[in-house]
């Protein structure tokens, strides 16, 4: 994703490094609820065990406001961060 965004980014004034960094707040607050995440046949395995009726749709229901608090959290972080003016990188 980086030879698309950084181009592009770049021409609207914002740093490599700021860019990079935006990128992974919003790429690690949907992790969780990715349904590609190799993790969730393992928890909806052992969710089945004590609950027959649990579903992939229970489950990201379940995850969806915990996804929403990091992503609010990181993104409050990232922007003051900018805000103040530190660097990103070394």
């Amino acid at each position: 994703m980086a030879p698309i965004f950084l181009p592009m980014l770049m021409l609207l004034g914002l740093e490599p490094e700021a860019i990079q960094a935006a990128y992974r707040v919003a790429d690690s607050s949907t992790n969780v609820i990715s349904p590609i995440n190799p993790y969730l046949p393992l928890v909806l395995a052992v969710i089945h065990l004590y609950n027959k009726s649990f579903t992939l749709g229970h489950l990201l229901t379940i995850a969806m406001p915990y996804s929403l608090a990091v992503l609010t959290g990181w993104s409050s972080l990232f922007f003051i961060w900018y805000w103040l003016g530190l660097p990103f990188g070394l």
